[in-house]
């Protein structure tokens, strides 16, 4: 699409990761970890939307800042969450369990579905792909989950984080 500096843009994701980890203590305090949770699948279901719509750059580098918001909110709160509510018996285990769903198990099917929809949405004898129907799939998803967590997940209090 013509991004020029595209790495310095890139950066702008991992830059904003550690901006959110060093304030997680602050958000947890504030909002609990079901709160921390929820502000990372929104922010993901956001980073989707913003993708399928291309608005402009400055949006589109605010989706890719949004990584961060992601990354931090959601799967660094849930190795909290995992951490807090295993006994030192069984917490390693529960952690390498979490890792590889999300990094393992997780990215695998994430690109084989992404491979198998980008395939079904690219247009016959080319090369193009619906990107805006691309990343509106994985936003629907995204915004169920979210519902659907803010619904029925119960946060249980375990003392201090």
């Amino acid at each position: 699409i013509g991004v020029g500096h595209a790495a310095a843009k890139m950066t702008l994701g991992q830059v904003s990761e550690i901006l959110v980890i060093g304030g997680l203590g602050y958000l947890i305090a504030r909002a609990g970890l079901k709160g921390a949770l929820l502000v990372g699948l929104v922010a993901q279901t956001l980073r989707f939307v913003i993708f399928a719509l291309e608005p402009s750059m400055a949006l589109l580098v605010f989706g890719v800042a949004l990584h961060g918001v992601t990354y931090g909110c959601f799967f660094i709160v849930a190795m909290i969450y995992v951490d807090n509510h295993c006994d030192r018996t069984n917490r390693a285990s529960a952690q390498l369990l979490l890792n590889s769903v999300i990094a393992g198990f997780g990215n695998l099917l994430g690109s084989l579905l992404a491979g198998a929809t980008a395939q079904s949405l690219t247009a016959a004898g080319t090369r193009l792909i619906d990107y805006e129907r691309f990343w509106m799939i994985p936003a629907a998803a995204c915004a169920i989950l979210t519902l659907g967590f803010s619904f029925w997940f119960r946060e249980e209090k375990t003392g201090p984080v």
